[in-house]
């Protein structure tokens, strides 16, 4: 039994020749969490300066923490899709692929969690109080509403068809590549023959899909006597969330909100607050671009272990999962600058602009009319 923490894990990556691994996972995992702190901290102080450049400086602390907060968890998801993986080799008796996810992995994405809405609940200082112009948006770059539409239609198109293609396709695959073993002296080169009729090459090859990996991590969270599981698994129950709401659900959510708001725009020629407000709100939360870079960590890390021969490799899935996000910033982008630069009105601001006049001045006006006469 072997337990390592990211800090070990990381280590190891460092002395195995996996430099750029250990970057990615100590800069997502711990140089992110202790940045998002500190400009916490900086906006909190700077946000109550009575100079307009020390509150601008808030500002944009607490805005910057606001888009880079779900960054912290691509390691996340490579610690689930990992266990997925390793568990998927577990085929007794010739191979045993055991790995749980422990106490570490609560914490951390707990903390991910909350901390990505917390920050979107930290009121950044207004336009007004840094002194900027806080008045209607400006005509400047963005689409107007019909070419708005036309683009966000065809990219929600895309995103659904890259989407159901990335989530049942393979993203990566791992394979045990036997030759390498003999080649490294780890396994004697008198034992081929035993292993090639053994088939352990075929056994140990296991690919990884979002979809079942969704719906193993499910199973996993019942007790189960033939698979030696006793107890009821929360970190199967967190992991199960994160990948079938944060990643799939919000996605999708998402997408929908945008196509809604695009045709809002295009129908009323206003623009609508609350629409954009949800988008971007869901848009922070939603994570398959982060799961997306957790996949890309694990083909890092898995280099360690090409000594062992064994191999992780990127598969199809894994490039449409990546065409869908891409489909999925392309139609919020073409939203949201539609609707703050393209010279639209504010449908919440022009719904009491246009509010019809009361029955006391309606009636104040007639009797009014009635001494004239």
């Amino acid at each position: 039994e072997r337990k390592e923490n990211t800090i070990q894990f990381a280590h190891e990556l460092l002395i195995s020749g996996s430099e750029l691994g250990c970057v990615f996972v100590v800069g997502f995992a711990i140089v992110l969490p202790i940045a998002k702190f500190i400009l916490l901290v900086v906006g909190g102080i700077l946000r109550h300066s009575r100079s307009s450049g020390k509150r601008s400086c808030a500002r944009k602390s607490v805005m910057f923490v606001q888009r880079i907060s779900k960054w912290a968890s691509p390691d996340m998801f490579a610690y689930i899709l990992l266990t997925y993986l390793i568990r998927g080799l577990n085929k007794p008796p010739i191979l045993i692929g055991l790995m749980d996810l422990d106490i570490g992995f609560t914490c951390f994405a707990t903390f991910c969690v909350a901390s990505t809405i917390s920050s979107l609940g930290v009121r950044a200082p207004t336009k007004g109080e840094v002194g900027m112009d806080d008045g209607e948006p400006k005509t400047g770059f963005g689409f107007k509403p019909l070419p708005a539409l036309v683009c966000t239609v065809v990219v929600c198109i895309v995103f659904v068809v890259m989407l159901v293609l990335g989530i049942t396709r393979p993203c990566m695959a791992l394979r045990l590549d036997m030759d390498l073993l003999f080649q490294s002296g780890k396994v004697d080169i008198s034992l081929k023959p035993l292993v090639e009729a053994m088939h352990i090459q075929e056994l140990a090859a296991d690919d990884v899909t979002l979809w079942n990996c969704t719906k193993q991590l499910f199973e996993w969270i019942r007790p189960d006597a033939e698979d030696n599981r006793e107890h009821w698994e929360v970190n199967s129950a967190v992991a199960f969330f994160l990948l079938s709401v944060l990643v799939i659900a919000f996605t999708v959510l998402d997408m929908l909100v945008l196509l809604m708001a695009a045709v809002f725009m295009q129908v009323t020629r206003r623009r609508p607050p609350v629409l954009l407000e949800v988008a971007m709100f869901l848009r922070k939360l939603s994570m398959l671009d982060v799961c997306v870079t957790g996949v890309f960590i694990i083909i890092l890390a898995g280099r360690i272990y090409r000594a062992n021969g064994v191999i992780v490799r990127f598969q199809e899935g894994w490039l449409y999962l990546l065409i869908a996000e891409l489909c999925h910033y392309i139609a919020y982008w073409a939203v949201t600058l539609t609707g703050r630069f393209a010279g639209l009105r504010d449908a919440r601001r022009d719904s009491f602009r246009e509010a019809p006049p009361s029955d006391s001045s309606s009636s104040d006006g007639g009797s009014e009319g009635e001494e004239d006469r």
